[in-house]
């Protein structure tokens, strides 16, 4: 009665821990599978000389006939039921990534909490670059789960990205994996023995192909219009290509309105605490506050209208106005939803930021006085 008729062993296993998916040469896809080796981390490893994963290419017209061929070169079945991370490529995140959704949707053993990731290129050497640490695809499951304080990037799971694919005239997203050297954050030269796997920028979607990315910075600026972004992210007050100080957040909200002329306005209101200052501005007072305050407003407002702007020409709605409008307005919403590229294209948008600076030290004596 208790008897395991259908056990499968550890050691007769393939535990899969991230998966690429590229375009093939000879076939449709290119698939990279990684997985780890159990044997690595026992106690008293039997070969000290095998690495912690395995990572092997096979092209097929399918993921799951790709995976049959992974049979022909090992004894072990795949198991997908620790997978960290799906990988799309650059060119297959272009081209569709539907019958991608049907497949990872209709495989029962991947978790629907699961992250998927567009490569910046190709996702099979993202997933065979040597990383500094033992399993990579561990490593960025951490570095995805964690709160991300710089707020360049917002982690995207199966079920998320699906919720909003799914929805009616929805832009869907996902972030971006680049590999990075180890010294310098720059990708890396040919021969490089240590890269890092960093998630940066967001790629977003219109039905299944990606049609617009964003680079970290503008990433933080659609967080912000958003009212996403993390507690601790640092926001830099610039004038020109000067940075005058750096704060970190504490709070932040926004609020989109659309008028009654077909004009919008975005309220963003967020809460700082100072973190460096520089030049003639490190003194105490209210008035060099009061400054502060009024340039990082002015630097916020910029960065937030030019990146709009920027979506406007590309006819881009990837803040979800849409969404806000067909909620709260939607008697206005059905004359707008027929031309909605068009009419975000033209609408005139206004950015209002109000930032409140705590925990400045500047009513005070300045600790170097």
């Amino acid at each position: 009665m208790t008897g395991c008729w259908d056990r499968r062993e550890v050691n007769e296993t393939v535990f899969l821990t991230a998966l690429s998916i590229d375009k093939g040469s000879r076939h449709k896809y290119e698939i990279t599978f990684q997985w780890a080796n159990p044997e690595t981390f026992s106690q008293f490893p039997s070969d000290l000389t095998k690495k912690p994963i395995t990572v092997f290419t096979i092209e097929g017209n399918s993921i799951e006939e790709a995976a049959g061929k992974l049979t022909e070169i090992s004894s072990r079945s795949p198991s997908y039921s620790h997978l960290e991370a799906v990988v799309i490529g650059d060119e297959v995140a272009r081209e569709g990534i539907h019958e991608i959704l049907d497949k990872v949707g209709r495989t029962f053993q991947i978790r629907r909490t699961k992250f998927l990731l567009v490569a910046e290129k190709k996702g099979k050497d993202l997933l065979q670059a040597k990383t500094l640490f033992s399993i990579p695809a561990f490593d960025l499951r951490e570095v995805l789960s964690s709160s991300n304080r710089a707020s360049t990037y917002s982690q995207v799971s199966y079920n998320e990205f699906m919720q909003l694919y799914k929805a009616e005239e929805m832009t869907s997203f996902l972030p971006m994996l680049h590999a990075v050297s180890s010294k310098e954050d720059r990708p890396p030269k040919k021969g490089t023995q240590n890269t890092l796997l960093k998630v940066e920028g967001m790629a977003f979607f219109q039905g299944d192909r990606v049609v617009y990315r964003l680079d970290g910075q503008q990433t933080t600026m659609w967080l912000c219009v958003r009212g996403k972004l993390r507690q601790g992210t640092p926001l830099l007050w610039k004038e020109g290509s000067r940075t005058v100080a750096t704060f970190k957040t504490v709070s932040q909200s926004s609020k989109f309105k659309l008028n009654s002329s077909v004009s919008a306005e975005i309220d963003i209101h967020v809460t700082v605490s100072t973190d460096e200052v520089y030049g003639d501005m490190n003194k105490s007072g209210k008035k060099e506050l009061e400054k502060m305050k009024a340039g990082l407003e002015e630097t916020l407002e910029r960065e937030i209208s030019q990146l709009i702007v920027k979506t406007q020409q590309s006819r881009m709605d990837i803040f979800l106005f849409e969404r806000d409008i067909r909620t709260r307005y939607p008697q206005k919403w059905k004359q707008l939803k027929e031309d909605w590229e068009d009419t975000y294209s033209s609408i005139p948008m206004k950015v209002n930021v109000q930032v409140k600076i705590v925990n400045s030290g500047m009513l005070t004596r300045n600790a170097l006085d």
